[in-house]
């Protein structure tokens, strides 16, 4: 008799065979926010597995095959905006192989535009907008609810959807066809108390792993969150984790790290921070945290910030504690462009961060954004410029994209209404199968599509290819 799969009741899955927006690459570390729900769910005691299938090399139909092989009660799937797609093919996919499945959606894109999920009449049952540790424990506690309900004869469906009123976050459609909402899920402010992510769940084999010079060894990435949530209101950014910043105290990250060491020989981590230094003696307390616990001569780690929110005992706290790179957000090297990105930040402000962190003896990696509305040939002549002059003189190393306008975002009102020249290229508005960032999704004045394209292109790539001079000898 051959043996029947084993049973997983609540399957996660991260959809997508390219996890890089227009490139199929080896994925560098796991979904950090998946990773969370399933250690929530562990800690309830649920059964969970989890699907990477970037990292798993699965085509979509082999997705769902494996999906349905583990047998779940619950199937969660979390979206990115070019993932979109891909997501909803997999839901269909399993919802016509098991209609009994209870299938749920989140993400920043979910959050943003729950009722694209819903359209389909029976495929996803819910959407789940923000974060979600307690709603996918209590939806796994409600798919029980109605397995029960439908052993008994009666409507597990019915059971499942009057049940959603009660998930916080919960977007739904009604018997009816009606889009119903449950109030907003409160931010949660005690994230220290969370289970923290088990990597032990995942075959951290398959992703990138990088040799060390300075631990003599090939080691693998793994992220944590030091926090959540960034109140400054960037023009391309939606806030999938609130406005409020939400840290963890020092202690409680640096106890992860070292658990971390000690159960899985994790040597590096990248910190998920939008703004690590935020609460600039909160990130000095964890620097010396570290240092205390003898962590800095067995870790490196990676942080991001902006360039307002740094000086030079922050970055030197940084580099004594085992930081080695830190990544910022430049994205304009045109000052008028960068007020219209609502950045708060100018082109002075970065170059003297950058100065800062190189004389720490940090090395630095900037993202730039092109083809934002208000762009002109001049402004985009000036960014190119000044990401050549920080290749050049600092080592940095950039990472270029043409302007998302994302829904939810003010760049995409700016695109609708026509501001700063910017018109939608044809096609392009909301088809998240083709909205990539080396793709114009818009025309901007004097700036051709094909003009944005050939900077992207070609000119970043000589940028990119100069050799690097560290200014700090």
């Amino acid at each position: 008799m051959t043996p029947r799969a084993p049973v997983a009741p609540v399957v996660l899955v991260d959809p997508g065979a390219a996890w890089i927006e227009g490139k199929v690459a080896q994925r560098a570390y796991p979904h950090i926010g998946l990773a969370y729900l399933a250690a929530a769910l562990e800690r309830a005691g649920h059964g969970v597995a989890i699907i990477d299938q970037a990292a798993a090399g699965l085509s979509g139909p082999e997705t769902a095959a494996r999906v349905l092989a583990l047998r779940p009660h619950l199937l969660g799937i979390t979206a990115v905006a070019f993932h979109a797609g891909e997501a909803l093919e997999l839901a269909a996919s399993c919802r016509a192989a098991d209609p009994g499945l209870r299938i749920v959606v989140g993400g920043a894109h979910a959050s943003a535009v729950p009722h694209e999920f819903l359209a389909a009449p029976g495929v996803v049952d819910a959407v789940v907008r923000g974060e979600g540790e307690d709603a996918i424990v209590e939806l796994a506690e409600l798919t029980r609810l109605a397995r029960r309900g439908a052993r008994g004869c009666g409507d597990g469906g019915r059971v499942f959807r009057d049940g959603l009123a009660r998930i916080n976050g919960a977007v739904w459609r009604t018997e009816g066809g009606a889009l119903a909402r449950a109030p907003r899920r409160a931010w949660r402010l005690d994230l220290d108390e969370l289970a923290p992510p088990n990597w032990g769940m995942y075959e951290y084999g398959r992703y990138v792993d990088i040799t060390s010079p300075r631990f003599r060894q090939r080691i693998w990435l793994y992220p944590i969150a030091g926090s959540r949530g960034c109140p400054y209101r960037c023009s391309f950014c939606f806030p999938s984790q609130g406005r409020r910043f939400r840290p963890r105290p020092a202690a409680n990250v640096v106890a992860e790290m070292g658990l971390n060491l000690d159960r899985h020989g994790a040597r590096h981590f990248d910190f998920t921070d939008s703004n690590a230094t935020l609460d600039r003696e909160r990130f000095l307390a964890l620097c010396r945290e570290v240092v205390a616990q003898g962590l800095h001569r067995e870790l490196s780690w990676n942080f991001e910030s902006r360039v307002d929110l740094v000086d030079p005992e922050v970055l030197g706290s940084a580099r004594a504690a085992g930081a080695e790179l830190w990544c910022f957000g430049a994205e304009s090297g045109d000052d008028a462009v960068l007020a219209r990105m609502g950045k708060g930040i100018t082109v002075a402000a970065i170059e003297r961060a950058v100065i800062w962190a190189t004389a720490a003896g940090l090395r630095t990696k900037a993202s730039f954004i092109i083809g934002h509305p208000y762009e002109t040939r001049a402004s985009l002549e000036r960014t190119l410029d000044f990401a050549r002059n920080l290749r050049a003189t600092y080592g940095m190393d950039l990472y270029f994209n043409l302007v998302d306008p994302y829904p939810a975002t003010s760049v995409h009102a700016m695109a609708d209404r026509g501001r700063g020249g910017a018109r939608w290229c044809a096609g392009q508005r909301d088809n998240w199968a083709v909205v990539l960032r080396s793709v114009p999704s818009l025309a901007l004045g004097d700036l051709s599509a094909a003009e944005l394209a050939d900077a992207f292109e070609r000119r970043v790539a000589a940028i990119r290819a100069l050799p690097a001079r560290t200014y700090y000898q």
